[in-house]
């Protein structure tokens, strides 16, 4: 055997290799990132018997508007969506309040973990509904769309308090992935009850975010994992 086919082999061998661990990696990365939870399909959970897990948001939350969230949020909502999920929300209104907002939460988190949003707005006199997004706590579902397809349920829960109550003016507000979500969502022709979009944090470039995570949390490189994971994403959930 001559040095060149030797050379050429090792070649073989060593792309061979480094494919298929890019290819393990990427999709590791993609289910961790796109499925946290690993909830399998049909299937949700009751966010009050999960162990809680705290989630920095910036937020000012204590175990006592916890509290008071559990004690007040006993209403709860469900709608289907377009694509056959059961999903959850918790309703905390008063005959006395007019006005609905919609608090949407972040990435790894659910409708109890933005119970300081929540307590603050009820008591400035709205209505709250606090959904759970998909594939999170009381919501069926096995992956998430980081917003992309969420949008398009912040429609089915706008539309659900329209049919409940036709005259209430909406407030869109979401933290971290639930702005980037209802940012999304404002794309979309909502109805006129919806009058006003609060957005804290959301991110404006998901491929940036990702190439940061890769490389800071798993200590990867951007390249070629995100571009791998990329691929599978659109194949898994048909993004554009």
């Amino acid at each position: 055997m001559t040095i060149a086919i030797i050379i050429a082999v090792c070649l073989v061998v060593l792309i061979s290799a480094l494919l298929v661990g890019v290819t393990v990696a990427s999709k590791r990365f993609y289910r961790i990132s796109m499925a946290p939870r690993n909830v399998p399909p049909g299937k949700s959970v009751d966010p009050r018997k999960e162990k809680r897990v705290v989630v920095q948001q910036d937020t000012t939350e204590t175990d006592a508007d916890t509290q008071w969230f559990d004690e007040h949020s006993s209403d709860n909502w469900y709608v289907s969506s377009g694509d056959g999920l059961k999903l959850h929300a918790y309703s905390i209104s008063s005959p006395a309040n007019k006005n609905w907002v919609i608090v949407f939460h972040g990435y790894s988190g659910n409708a109890r973990k933005m119970a300081v949003f929540c307590r603050n707005f009820y008591e400035r006199g709205f209505n709250v509904l606090a959904p759970d997004a998909r594939g999170y706590a009381g919501s069926e579902g096995d992956r998430i769309s980081m917003g992309w397809y969420e949008r398009f349920d912040v429609i089915l829960w706008i539309n659900e308090i329209i049919r409940k109550y036709p005259e209430a003016g909406i407030v869109l507000f979401g933290v971290s992935m639930g702005g980037a979500t209802i940012m999304m969502a404002s794309g979309e022709k909502l109805p006129s009850n919806v009058k006003v979009i609060v957005e804290d944090c959301g991110y404006t470039s998901l491929w940036d975010l990702f190439s940061h995570l890769v490389k800071t949390a798993h200590h990867l490189p951007a390249f070629p994992i995100m571009d791998f994971t990329n691929h599978l994403a659109k194949k898994t959930w048909a993004f554009p």
